[in-house]
């Protein structure tokens, strides 16, 4: 979102467990004011904790996103702990949110301790059970309500395609009838999304034909690389393109940006991007950032645009590098992009590069 400062970046960060710990989040909010701090500087965060269940473990990759101010956490891994061990107990059912305005306004990049006498936290909610475990499902914002989609891998039976679809109504607080869907459907398992609106013909008249627009929810089957539409209206799903572009590095999580009607962004790495044309159904171009200092995989991606003729800024946030031993992470790379459209082509500019220091970390779900 755009707010005082540039734009304004939510981000939920999981915490690594050690041998007999439970997995914990932190949550922090930042502006791209904060992209020329000195990378010493820690991030502030806050700590994420379930009310009333402090010591219960939150589950470990849970679907995330955000309906107006509140964050949502979707199912998981489900965790036992134990004195020395942590049990697996499958996948969770729950639905956690928190109001990410209850955070106190951060400054910006600060050292810690923060100056809080009695430290602070924000308290996870718990909304109800889905009828269905899921572990990382994608949830989408549509008319203030939450569609989730997916998270029970390829073994999908005739009782997971009643409930494949849930829908939560955080106004009413309460879960809707769940939708189910085609068998080819059930079986996929969906990574990322994006909205489109799709001007249809829905009535032929004497004088020419009625246009219509719908919001179709275009979401990447990343088992079998293809794209697939779903017409929440109608409740109806189509395989849009069987053969849309797979990913050059191999099974991960797409960004997938829409501009303007038709034009798709495909971003899995900062140096190299695709273009795809979603009237034609074709990969129709690339974008190549030329001078960038890390080329890495890029695990979020958001664009800013001025106007409708003018520049693009993309924020591009990249996984970081590892240690080889535990995997665990420190900081969070990133980088902003400028896309000018020159003819047919786009030519890109970086204007700021770095990397956060959010702490050791294992994934993060802005």
């Amino acid at each position: 979102m755009e707010e005082e400062g540039g734009m304004h970046f939510c981000a939920l960060i999981s915490r690594p467990f050690g041998f007999g710990e439970c997995l914990t989040y932190d949550y922090s909010s930042f502006t791209e004011a904060d992209f020329d701090k000195n990378a010493d500087h820690r991030l502030i965060t806050d700590p994420v904790v379930p009310h009333g269940l402090q010591d219960q473990p939150l589950p470990d990759g849970p679907g995330c996103s955000r309906v107006g101010r509140r964050f949502f956490l979707m199912g998981g891994l489900q965790f036992s702990s134990g004195a020395s061990k942590i049990n697996l107990l499958g996948l969770s059912t729950a639905l956690w949110s928190f109001d990410a305005d209850a955070s106190p306004p951060a400054p910006g990049l600060r050292t810690r301790p923060r100056p809080c006498p009695s430290g602070f936290s924000l308290t996870l909610r718990f909304c109800g059970s889905m009828e269905l475990g899921r572990s990382w499902p994608v949830g989408v914002p549509y008319d203030d309500k939450l569609y989730i989609f997916g998270g029970l891998g390829c073994s999908a039976s005739l009782e997971h395609r009643r409930s494949w679809i849930e829908i939560y109504d955080p106004l009413k607080d309460t879960f809707l009838q769940p939708r189910e869907v085609p068998k080819y459907v059930a079986h996929m398992s969906p990574s990322c999304y994006f909205l489109w609106d799709n001007a249809t013909t829905n009535q032929s008249l004497a004088d020419g034909k009625e246009h219509r627009k719908k919001t179709l929810f275009m979401l990447y089957d990343s088992n079998h690389p293809r794209l697939l539409s779903y017409d929440v209206e109608e409740n109806c799903w189509e395989e849009f393109d069987p053969n849309f572009p797979g990913s050059r590095v191999g099974n991960c999580r797409r960004n997938l940006i829409l501009w303007g009607r038709d034009t798709l962004f495909i971003i899995d790495h900062a140096a190299r991007w695709s273009i795809y044309d979603l009237s034609s159904k074709k990969e129709t171009g690339e974008v190549q950032v030329q001078g960038l200092k890390l080329d890495g995989l890029v695990i979020h991606a958001f664009c800013q645009c001025s106007s409708e003729d003018g520049p693009l800024t993309f924020f591009i946030f990249m996984e970081g590098a590892s240690d080889k031993e535990t995997r665990i992470r420190e900081y969070l790379p990133y980088a902003s992009v400028r896309l000018v459209r020159e003819g047919k082509n786009f030519i890109a500019t970086v204007t700021s590069e770095g990397a956060l220091n959010i702490g050791d970390h294992d994934h993060v779900e802005m």
